[in-house]
């Protein structure tokens, strides 16, 4: 009795010190992308620990190898040994998230490593090769110390280095086949916005020199594309970095991963104000509380969202991040902007003739903002029904792909010289109580939007 009451003194006094010694470095781990040289740190009292997974390529013999070393300053335990899983049915589903036995588990195993001469001793190197040939399959690597009797079980402190690689060169070899094709992802996506957002910068430089008064638009829109193309930038460095030495860059990741939520969050907000008759001093926004308490619970969630699915989600599950509990409430938030949007919408195209400009111009909004946000909603449905090794890349390329597409829509239906000409401070599109006819001048000055073909000012 009392050796359990100090072992519950001293678990009290460890878990006290754990915000501090632990938060930070679970942090900085979890940013770093997915994959797959990793050092750590593990203190645990469970028999049976994951370490991490990785999905190999399907080429045959020698697709992969791992490669693990463990130290420990007080000495491993005699019975520590590496335990490794794959995907099939008869290997890691039944023994995760199965109850079974710790020795049960070890049955399941496909290959066990270490355990001959590991106690006493205060390191341990074990690795093997991994072949496979008829699909992309993922491993699991578990560290495990079955026998020991539950109420004596010590401690187990280790410090650990572990090395995932695949088959194949700098594109594929550090990289798990769900990661594969990032680099070149990222690297089309990042020159095509750069591309887009300097052309959209000089257009925009020319209409703040030639309009006495220009509206918002043109600036928050090149805001959204800088911060679109910085986003594919610093996931590039990453990943390029990444497959030189299986870690990459943690403060480009960073910054990737908050840029391109920040492009996201400007995008709902750029349409809704549009809708609202967004006005150059922004204070019918300021003003809304409505407003200020939809963006506010949308970043709120979503940071919520990302720490569920670093800390609390099950590390041995595939899970897309919106598909967690906090994730459908992301969800469930856009589609009330979406409605909140369209109600808006109707409101104001009322002030405008059939014809006329104005409303071409925000029908075009309407149809661009609402094609995203359901391609979103699309995207949370189709994940769940992927399969594990196809699910990250190919959900990474068709959200990269949609943000590209609405956002040169977006700044295409918002082109600088054709809000200049078209657009007051105010919001208002000139020429709106015209029903615009052939030859005339009203008409004249409607060519002037950017999806007319006949546009002077149109970048197309």
């Amino acid at each position: 009795y009392q050796r359990r009451v100090r072992e519950i003194r001293d678990h009290a006094c460890i878990q006290r010190g754990w915000m501090m010694r632990r938060l930070l470095p679970m942090v900085l781990a979890a940013m770093v992308a997915l994959g797959k040289r990793e050092s750590g740190h593990l203190s645990t009292h469970e028999n049976w620990k994951l370490l991490d997974k990785f999905c190999f390529s399907a080429v045959g013999s020698h697709s992969g190898e791992i490669e693990l070393k463990i130290k420990s300053s007080t000495g491993l335990p005699q019975n520590l040994i590496v335990l490794l899983y794959d995907d099939q049915r008869s290997s890691w589903p039944k023994v995760w998230p199965s109850k079974v036995s710790c020795p049960e588990r070890q049955k399941y195993a496909r290959a066990t490593l270490g355990g001959e001469k590991t106690g006493g001793s205060h390191s341990l190197t074990v690795g093997t090769s991994i072949s496979e040939s008829i699909r992309p399959r993922w491993w699991y690597v578990v560290v495990s110390t079955c026998g020991t009797v539950a109420d004596l079980r010590p401690e187990l402190e280790i410090e650990y280095d572990l090395w995932f690689t695949n088959s194949g060169g700098w594109l594929d070899r550090e990289f798990s086949w769900d990661q594969q094709g990032l680099i070149q992802l990222y690297s089309v996506s990042f020159i095509l916005t750069t591309a887009w957002l300097a052309l959209y910068l000089a257009n925009l430089h020319q209409a703040h020199h030639s309009a006495r008064r220009l509206h918002s638009a043109p600036y928050v829109v090149g805001a959204m594309h800088g911060f679109l193309s910085f986003s594919f930038g610093a996931s590039l460095v990453h990943y390029s970095v990444y497959g030189s030495n299986g870690t990459g860059v943690v403060t480009a990741r960073i910054l990737g991963a908050i840029t391109h939520v920040i492009f996201q969050l400007g995008i709902v907000v750029f349409a809704i104000a549009m809708a609202k008759s967004w006005s150059i001093s922004n204070e019918g926004l300021r003003k809304d509380p409505k407003f200020s308490l939809l963006i506010g619970t949308l970043v709120a969630v979503e940071c919520l969202a990302y720490f569920w699915h670093w800390f609390i989600q099950d590390p041995a599950a595939f899970t897309y991040i919106f598909n967690t509990p906090p994730g459908l409430v992301v969800v469930v938030l856009r589609m009330v902007a979406l409605v909140w949007f369209g109600v808006e919408l109707h409101g104001i195209m009322q002030y405008y003739a059939a014809e006329s400009a104005g409303k071409r111009y925000y029908i075009l909004l309407g149809i661009i903002f609402t094609t995203w946000l359901v391609s979103f909603v699309v995207f949370v449905v189709v994940a769940h029904f992927l399969s594990p090794w196809v699910k990250k890349k190919v959900l990474t390329f068709v959200v990269v792909i949609a943000d590209m597409i609405t956002s040169v829509a977006i700044g295409w239906c918002s082109w600088p010289r054709w809000i200049e000409m078209n657009m007051d401070a105010s919001g208002h599109i000139r020429g709106q109580d015209h029903i615009l006819g052939p030859g005339s001048p009203s008409a004249e000055m409607a060519g002037l939007l950017p999806y007319s073909s006949v546009g002077l000012n149109s970048p197309i």
